[in-house]
């Protein structure tokens, strides 16, 4: 388990948060007052509804998986387990005093961002033959239906508008494609006689993956376009925001070399006859064609980014505290609606503290923290875990940590 949360660490270095919450909250934000606001984002996180740490660290590091501890991963999927990680680092900046075109409300804004993205779906019946064997499926069908497995890694690089009064705006930045895999089985079924002397398969599903030739950090596989944007709408009197966003709403071109595997056929298999082994003319080695058939195509492809859709409210309760509710959008067999509730605290007026509760995603339900503080009037650091518990349980289902380093730029005149 230490050696997996040390991998979390070394992601978190490397890697995004939305604008913070005191950035809005604070009725005389510094950030409207500065010049130019930069900021340096980076998140990383794991979940899971079913899969817990201990078989992680199991399967990223080796060792020895006990009938215990995969029976316990399977006694946790009810209809589907799923397991999503991503790792996310940007580099962005707000030109907060120059004008766009004659209209002082708005500015110019960028960023340089890259992110890894993982997310995995799986019926029980699939997990315990992978773990467990088809011995318990004797005389039954095991069902293969619904599994889902998608990675894709890019970096990105726009520029668009922010709305300084608000700090609403969007961002369409070019994409660069580094690799993308996906392995679908739309339905599929594996039955085991009551002997244990014959398999059939039924298969329905496809495997697609990016050019294989040039693999690495920045690989030019894929060209794409992304949006971001966020509308910050302000409520009467002060009480706070009513956001809507959207995250990665864009797509990218695979090149020509990129593969494409679809199957929709059955598998049958009874056995080796005795002759194949000890024919003479195979030399005693029985010479066996590839019975499960598919197409292959090479060719671009276009596939979408993992984007999201969320909507927050933000809603004053006193002079110094608040509450947030959040529900994010994610239209994929591995996501559910996510909802997070959570209550702030702002101790005096550089420093906040939350704590949330999250239901959803990738994972159930969780309890997390955020902290976040001025340092002076040009340094700003927020960070958050959406999770405090799970990462130091060896049955913790997943871990989160976002954090936010910004600094502002003066106006010349001060």
């Amino acid at each position: 388990m230490k050696k997996l949360l040390l991998v979390f660490g070394f992601l978190l270095c490397l890697t995004q948060v939305q604008a913070q919450r005191s950035i809005l909250m604070q009725k005389d934000s510094l950030v409207r007052a500065s010049s130019v606001m930069m900021n340096i984002d980076a998140s990383a996180e794991y979940r899971s509804n079913a899969f817990d740490n201990e078989l992680l660290d199991k399967l990223v590091f080796g060792g020895y998986i006990s009938d215990e501890l995969s029976q316990r991963q399977f006694d946790r999927i009810s209809d589907l387990g799923t397991f999503g990680a991503q790792a996310t680092g940007r580099f962005s900046f707000a030109l907060m005093q120059d004008s766009v075109f004659g209209l002082a409300d708005w500015g110019w804004q960028g960023q340089v961002e890259m992110r890894n993205h993982f997310e995995l779906a799986m019926d029980g019946d699939l997990f315990h033959l992978v773990f467990d064997g088809n011995a318990a499926y004797a005389g039954e069908s095991a069902e293969l239906s619904n599994f889902w497995l998608d990675y894709m890694a890019y970096q990105k690089l726009g520029f668009g508008l922010v709305h300084k009064p608000s700090l609403s705006g969007f961002v369409i930045s070019a994409v660069n494609g580094e690799r993308f895999e996906r392995t679908t089985m739309l339905d599929g079924a594996l039955f085991t006689a009551e002997d244990g002397d014959s398999l059939n398969l039924a298969y329905h599903g496809a495997w697609m993956r990016s050019d294989t030739s040039v693999i690495g950090f920045g690989s030019g596989n894929g060209l794409g376009v992304s949006l971001d944007g966020q509308l910050n709408i302000p409520l009467q009197e002060d009480r706070g925001y009513v956001s809507l966003g959207l995250r990665d709403i864009g797509f990218v071109s695979w090149n020509e070399a990129s593969l494409d595997y679809r199957a929709d056929s059955s598998w049958a298999y009874t056995g080796i006859p005795l002759t194949d082994i000890i024919d003479d003319d195979e030399d005693g080695i029985p010479n066996f064609e590839d019975s499960l058939y598919y197409d292959q195509t090479t060719g671009s492809m276009l596939r979408w980014l993992p984007g999201f859709a969320y909507a927050r409210l933000m809603h004053r309760i006193q002079e110094r505290d608040y509450f947030e509710i959040e529900m994010r959008f994610r239209p994929v067999r591995a996501f559910n609606p996510l909802i997070r509730g959570g209550y702030f605290f702002m101790l005096n007026d550089n420093t906040t503290l939350g704590a949330t509760v999250t239901y959803g995603g990738y994972g159930n339900v969780r309890a997390g923290i955020a902290v976040e503080q001025w340092v002076n009037d040009r340094f700003f650091v927020a960070f958050s875990a959406e999770d405090i518990v799970g990462p130091f349980r060896r049955e913790g289902l997943g871990a989160h940590a976002a954090l936010r380093l910004s600094y502002l730029l003066k106006p010349h005149a001060e």
